[in-house]
Formats: structure tokens, C-alpha cells, sequence
């Protein structure tokens, strides 16, 4: 990238900088924590029954309460502390924030934790009272619980105006209304307040932990953006961002950073960074913004001419070279070479359907030659002749990841591809997708096949497992057999707002809602 090109970019993303829409949300009231087996995580948070509401108690010992804001939230909370006595020292507090009732119903400690310490949401320091505290740090929660900590005796201190000033650059006016059917009506809620939520000053992942821009969400969440609020303007933002790090002779890093400056964490992803050519023709498409995608058009190119003339042998598969992360799932064990295979065909596709829209078709005849031989090398090499199913790695291992990218990619027909996918739903010995990304393109797969009825199953028992948790939000990661799953050994640090969780909104409102005379908005806020 040289540095007239990055300037030029970062100003096209600095042009589209959102305006923050900000709204004051109060607790709902006081819940009490119950150990619960059968409940999300083994927890759930019942009604307080107190003849004292939180704002009147007076406290002059150790003391505790949790509130409920009733929904997901992200900002800035707030509060004042009133003294009535002698104020001879100051009052120790400690401030828990929980996007599910584990975070604030069990202890923090010992972390164990892969990534920083930090990242978990509780806040400890010393207030005089009277005084009022806005926390600076932003957080992300539905629940929080005020610990008074050894408190003089020469005092009582209460808590008064308890609040969040929330902010997202979503607009809840320009909202579509919802217009599927009403078993999903619940499903498409929480996938809105989720996309809100992580719609903040670029798309974030999720605005608990991270809060980065990622290729690969941003893809997710322009789909179901489309279809809700249409905050196209951010979309464009985000790949301005992305495109002005990526260097001229290696793959784009996959993520960028807006504070302190625009930056890059410098978190290379190699199937992410493929999907930036789709991801770009989807917004020019949805927009007419051709523009844009001329700029940007040699930053898509270069991902897939690097790919391609690095990492594809001579019988026409990806070949893994070891030196970049290969994500496509979290499961672990996963043996990811089909999938990428599939992957770089799909990317070969969006690209020359681009330089078809673009006018630069001469630009791609080799790369046009490039998928064909993919396609060809996966169906010799990678389908097995025994069972005529696509295997994976050392093991010929076979999983979901393999089958739904190959689909995708166009390597077999609709139909080969619809019986592949029941077939893979007879046996044992798949390999199951482990994150809500991968289980976003099994779905798409399904629709792509005809398969309407199994897309729609899918959603109710993965999304609607979450719905009959308790989520407000969708989550990061989500085993219905393990509700402690966390790629980061410890469940504390999952996010449980995370925006690629959301896309059944776009299922649900491009292939099952009900056909609309106009673009009816309406709104919730």
C-alpha cells in the first residue's frame, strides 16, 4: 500500500465517520441470583422481593445487589452516591457488568483466561460521597452488581440515578419493519438489538471484547444490515478501513482498529482475507456504488492473485503454507483445506462477476483459468470414489466446513449438493461445526440447494436454542451441549453480543418474509 493510496482511503472511511445516536436507559428493577442446572450456564436471575427498593436502601456494612436493564445495552453507566452522616472516609465499590447472569452470578477469579484480564467488565475504586460517577470505560451488559466494600460506620450511603447512556450509530427510525413469519418474530428481534449494538463508529465483532472491525463479521453484518437498517454508509467505511492496511506483496490483515488512530492489528487471516472481493461486490450491488468498487477493486484482486500463485499446487488444490491462522471454524481437530478450496472458488466467482460490472475482465483470464482448475482438482483429488463425499486433510477427514464451501463455490450441482448435505446428516462421524459463522454458511448452503425446510429447522433449533436460553442478544459462540465453550478457556471472555451471530434476520427477511407493496420502516426505540 503506498502512502498516497492509504491517505486517499483513510479519508473516503473518515468521510463516512457516523454520528452516534445516544438514548438513557434505566434498570428494570432488582434480581437475586439462583444456582440452576437447567438453566443457560447453570444460572438464572429471578425477581428481587424487597420492601426497600435499591435506590432508598441505606447501607453501612458490606452490601450487594444486582439490576436487571431488562435488555442489552452498550455505553456508559452512571450513578450517583448520597451520604447521610459523618463522611470520615470513602467508600469502597465494585462494579460487575454481565451480558449473561454466569458473569455476574459466579466469581471472575482464578482467571484462566487466554486473553487479557482485562477484558472481563468489573471496575474497582474509592467515591466520596456525595458524589456523581460516569464510568469512563464503555461496557457492554444487561446486568450489573454493586458490591459497597467495608464501609466506614460513620455513614450510610444509597444509590440514586442508575443509569446508561447507550450509544450506536444504527438508526432505530430507518428500522424495516418486520414483515416474516411470527414463530420468528422473537429470533429477528434479538438479531436486530445485536446488529445495533455492534453498529458503533465502524461494525464492530462485538462491543464487549475486541471491539474490532473484522472482515469477516463485517460481511455478516452488512447482509443483515441490508434488510434492517440499510447503514450502507458504514459498510463503505469498513472497507475503506481494511483496505488502506493491506501491503502489496502479502495477503490483508483481516482486522483494523479505529482507536487511538486507525490502525491494524496486524491479525492476517487467510481465508478472511479472500472474502473481501465478495464482500465488495455484495455492497456495490446492493448500493450502485460502482465507484467505490473500482477504488477498491486492486486491493480484492491482489488477495486471490497471491492466493492463487502462492498457495495452489500443480493438481489445482490449496495447499495450507503454514505461515498465516486458516480460522473457518473454531472446532477443533478441524482439517480446513476443503473448505479453503471452496472458499477460493467461491472468491474466483464474486471477483469475476465484479470485473464483469467493473469492465476488467481482461484482468482476470488467468484467474478465470485459476477456477476451473480448482474445481476440476477438487472434484479428482478431495471426493472420495467410495461414498462420493469430499474429504479433507491427512485423515480425508470429513466435516461440514468441506461440504458447505464446495456448494458454495459452485462445484457441484444443486441437487449433488442437496444430497450431499442429507447424506452428511445420516452419519456419525462428521465433523460439526463448532462457531455461529460456519453455522451462517450452512444455512446459506441449504438455501442455495433447495433446501428451504432444513434452513428453516436449523434456525429454529441453533438461533431459537439461544432465544429459549434467555439470550437478549445472539452470542459469539454457542454448543448446545456445552454452554461453557469458549475458544479462550474461560466463558467469561466470550462475547455475548457478536455480530456475526445475527444473519437469521437476513434469512428470514430476503427468503421467507412476505412480499411488501413499499420499503415499510418502522421502529422499536
Amino acid at each position: 500500500m503506498n502512502i498516497d493510496e492509504q491517505k486517499l482511503f483513510l479519508e473516503r472511511a473518515e468521510e463516512d465517520r457516523p454520528v452516534l445516536i445516544q438514548k438513557v436507559y434505566y434498570p428494570k428493577g432488582e434480581v437475586v441470583a439462583q444456582a440452576s442446572p437447567a438453566d443457560f450456564q447453570g444460572w438464572r436471575l429471578d425477581p428481587a422481593i424487597e420492601t426497600v427498593p435499591y435506590d432508598s436502601r441505606r447501607w453501612n456494612t458490606d452490601g450487594v445487589f444486582i439490576l436487571d436493564f431488562g435488555e442489552h445495552i452498550v455505553g456508559h453507566f452512571q450513578f450517583s452516591i448520597l451520604a447521610e452522616g459523618v463522611v470520615d472516609a470513602p467508600v469502597r465499590l465494585r462494579l460487575i457488568f454481565g451480558e449473561v447472569p454466569s458473569e455476574v452470578c459466579e466469581p471472575l477469579e482464578p482467571y484462566h483466561g487466554s486473553l487479557s484480564r482485562a477484558w472481563l467488565q468489573d471496575e474497582t475504586f474509592n467515591v466520596l460521597p456525595p458524589e456523581t460517577r460516569s464510568i469512563s470505560r464503555r461496557m457492554a451488559f444487561r446486568y450489573v452488581k454493586l458490591e459497597i466494600i467495608a464501609p466506614s460506620k460513620s455513614f450510610h450511603v444509597r444509590f440514586a440515578d442508575i443509569s446508561c447512556l447507550a450509544t450506536t450509530s444504527a438508526r432505530w427510525d430507518r428500522l424495516i419493519a418486520y414483515r416474516g413469519p411470527d414463530e420468528f418474530k422473537a429470533m429477528d428481534g434479538i438479531c436486530v438489538r445485536t446488529l445495533a449494538n455492534c453498529e458503533q463508529e465502524v461494525f464492530e465483532d462485538g462491543p464487549k471484547r475486541d471491539r474490532r472491525l473484522w472482515l469477516s463479521d463485517v460481511r455478516l453484518q452488512a447482509m443483515a444490515d441490508e434488510v434492517t437498517f440499510k447503514n450502507d454508509s458504514l459498510v463503505r467505511r469498513c472497507l475503506y478501513l481494511l483496505a488502506a492496511f493491506a501491503p502489496e506483496d502479502e495477503l490483508m490483515p483481516s482486522d483494523a482498529y479505529i482507536y487511538p488512530k486507525p490502525g491494524t492489528g496486524a491479525c492476517t487471516v487467510l481465508d478472511i482475507s479472500l472474502l473481501f472481493a465478495p464482500t465488495l461486490l455484495d455492497y456495490a450491488k446492493r448500493t450502485g456504488d460502482w465507484q467505490t468498487a473500482r477504488e477498491l477493486w486492486p486491493t480484492a484482486k491482489r488477495q486471490i492473485d497471491l492466493v492463487g500463485s502462492r498457495h495452489v499446487d500443480a493438481r489445482g488444490l490449496f495447499v495450507d503454507p503454514g505461515n498465516y491462522w486458516v480460522f473457518v471454524d473454531w472446532r477443533e481437530g478441524l482439517h480446513k483445506e476443503a473448505a479453503v478450496q471452496g472458499i477460493m472458488i467461491y472468491v474466483l466467482g464474486s471477483l469475476s462477476e465484479l470485473a464483469v460490472h467493473l469492465g476488467t475482465q481482461n484482468e482476470i483470464v488467468g484467474l478465470a483459468e485459476l477456477r476451473k482448475k480448482m474445481v476440476a482438482g477438487a472434484i479428482q483429488h478431495l471426493k472420495d470414489p467410495q461414498t462420493g463425499l469430499f474429504v479433507s486433510g491427512p485423515d480425508r477427514q470429513l466435516s461440514w466446513a468441506s461440504h458447505v464451501w464446495l456448494i458454495l463455490g459452485g462445484v457441484v450441482t444443486v441437487q449433488e449438493g442437496r444430497d450431499l448435505l442429507l447424506r452428511l446428516r445420516e452419519r456419525n462421524d462428521v465433523i460439526l461445526p463448532a462457531c455461529l459463522y460456519l453455522f451462517h454458511y450452512v444455512v446459506e448452503a441449504m438455501l442455495k440447494c433447495d433446501m428451504q425446510q432444513e434452513a428453516l429447522d436449523l434456525l429454529r433449533k441453533y438461533w431459537g436454542g439461544m432465544v429459549k436460553a434467555g439470550a437478549s442478544t445472539f452470542w459469539e459462540v454457542y454448543d448446545p451441549e456445552n454452554h461453557h465453550l469458549s475458544p479462550y478457556n474461560d466463558h467469561h471472555l466470550n462475547s455475548y453480543c457478536h455480530a456475526l451471530s445475527c444473519t437469521p434476520s437476513y434469512f428470514i427477511r430476503k427468503y421467507f418474509s412476505a412480499p411488501t407493496a413499499g420499503n415499510d420502516r418502522g421502529s422499536k426505540e
